[in-house]
Order: structure tokens, then sequence, then C-alpha cells
């Protein structure tokens, strides 16, 4: 539908008269002309109407597109999906189709397109063609204060950066953090953010940073409603009190926040006809393990790996790590 149609029609489905949506703005015969598709209207006058209609510009355009996402969002959706099922020749097919709509470098298609090439190279096990990342760099360097498009753009590709690149350009990610607090949508992506960044900075062992980045996150004003953000925090929490302030209080944080997504099925439900081991990491000497592990791993018939690098010697019910699971490294 064109602007003016969309307009027309959203007024009738919320029972508004011409009268009322014109109040003394806009002339009966303007609204006509416009919603008749006779003539344009200015920006003003389109946010005039959103606003008397009670309707956001987002909702508008998503009503405008017959209730459907657009073209980009609907292939952002795909990569993602292809990516989660290892689909490479689906992410062969979307990189095409993005490269043809393409308009240049800066275009949302041509982002898509590169995200395309890192997730087939990460799939592959492959190294991160360095043109391909310089150039998500490049456009991720060059926006001063980042909006909710960058800090999408940035979740997906994070794995392709290093700690330089992401310590250069996590400040101005957060900037814009407090301006988007009362966005929930903005809010989940933008504390999501910070929680991959905060992961980096703990497996890099980057603990100054971590602390750092950490007490960003406890001043990001999270509401009642954004459960799963608050429960991050809390096992994010919990991590840094046991790993970087030594205080083993922090442990007890991090069990009832797993016991909390173990009740609410948010590790579960991750589990697909494609899973076939659950990786265990054992870090700084503390051990990644509970009965309730063993239990999901024998319902599924998945096998376990622990990851006991920075474990050596540390032991559970006087079991050393790496004779816990099925394969350890």
């Amino acid at each position: 539908m064109e602007l003016g149609e969309s307009i027309a029609q959203l007024r009738k489905e919320k029972n508004v008269s011409i009268k009322e949506l014109c109040a003394n703005y806009l002339s009966r015969s303007a609204y006509t002309r416009f919603v008749n598709g006779e003539t344009d209207t200015s920006a003003t006058n389109l946010l005039f109407f959103l606003d008397r209609l009670q309707t956001s510009f987002t909702e508008f355009m998503f009503i405008k597109n017959d209730y459907q996402l657009s073209d980009s969002e609907k292939i952002m959706i795909n990569i993602q999906n292809a990516y989660f099922r290892e689909d490479f020749e689906y992410l062969e097919v979307l990189e095409k189709e993005c490269d043809f709509l393409s308009c240049g470098e800066s275009d949302r298609y041509n982002h898509l397109s590169l995200l395309s090439k890192i997730f087939q190279q990460r799939i592959q096990n492959y190294e991160m063609d360095p043109t391909v990342v310089d150039q998500l760099k490049k456009y991720l360097v060059g926006v001063d204060t980042w909006t909710h498009y960058e800090i999408t753009l940035f979740n997906n590709s994070i794995f392709a950066y290093d700690i330089e690149f992401i310590d250069s350009v996590v400040r101005r990610a957060t900037n814009g953090l407090e301006r988007y607090n009362a966005i929930r949508g903005y809010t989940s992506d933008s504390f999501g953010m910070l929680c991959n960044v905060l992961t980096l900075y703990l497996s890099s062992k980057e603990l100054h940073k971590a602390n750092i980045l950490f007490n960003v996150m406890k001043s990001t004003h999270l509401t009642e409603n954004l459960v799963k953000e608050r429960l991050y925090l809390t096992f994010y929490q919990g991590i840094v009190e046991l790993i970087i302030q030594k205080d083993m209080t922090g442990k007890n944080k991090i069990n009832n926040s797993l016991n909390i997504c173990d009740y609410l099925n948010l590790v579960e439900s991750k589990i697909t006809s494609k899973t076939k081991a659950i990786m265990v990491v054992h870090l700084y000497g503390r051990v990644c393990w509970s009965y309730e592990l063993e239990d999901l791993a024998k319902k599924y018939n998945l096998k376990i790996i622990e990851d006991n690098a920075q474990a050596i010697g540390a032991r559970w019910n006087g079991i050393r790590t790496g004779n816990l699971g099925d394969a350890a490294g």
C-alpha cells in the first residue's frame, strides 16, 4: 500500500473521523488528495497523522507492508536461521540475492551479504576473509553514535573481530544506550551486545576490561518486564564476583541463574536434532558441572565435552576435571 492508503485504512480501523484526524492543522481536501495518491505529503504531516492515530512510525510501516516484515528483515532472519542450521548452500543463495539488491558499500543489503560470507566461513572453520571483515569494520567505525541497526550488525558479527577493534568501538556502542532505555526491544539488543562483549573479555582473560564493562551493565536501567536481561545480569554478577573479586558467594548467583534457565527451559529449548554434544568450559580453576547437566545429556543421548585448559587439577565430588565427561581437551 501507498502511504496515503495506509493512513486511510488505519483511520477507518481506529474509527477516527477525517475531522478528528485533521483537527485544525490540515484541511479535509489536502487529506483527501493525499490518501487518493494525487499529492505527496511532508514528513511533518505524516508524523502528525500518526500522532493523532496513536501509532508509532515502526508500527505504521509494518501495517503499510500488509503486516509483513520488510524484505531486508526477512533476509536477515533467513540468514540467521541458515547459520544456526549450518546450511552453507542456502547462505550462498542469500549472499547472491543480497549482492543483486545492494546499491553500495554502506547499504543494508551489502551488510547482509557480508554477514552471509562470514557465517559461511565460520561454518567451514575457515579463517575470516580480512577484506570482508574490514568492510564491516569500516562501516561500524564510521558511525559516531550507534543506533539499533549498528548494534544488531555488530552483535551478529562480533565473532569476526579482534579484541583491539572491540575495545575501539565498545564506547560508541554504549553511548546511545541510555537514550534507548525507554524502547524495550532496543534495550534488549543493546544489553545483549554488552553480554557478548563481556563474554569475550572474560574468555580472553581481560579481567580489568570485563570489570569496567560490567559496571556499565549494572548502570543500565532494566525494567521489571526485561526478565531475561535481569537474569543475565545476575549470572554475570556471579561470574564477576567469583572470578574477579574472589567472592565465593558469586557461585550462588550463578547456580540460581542457571536453575531459573533450566526451569524456564532456556537451555533445553536450544537442543535440536543436529545437537550432538554439550561443551562445558571449566574456567579459572572453577568447575562447570552439575547433576542436571548429566541428566540433560542422558535425556537427549548427547556427549559431554570438557574444555579443561584453565582448570587442570580441579575436582568435582572428588573427580578431576577432564574425567567427568566423554572427552576433554
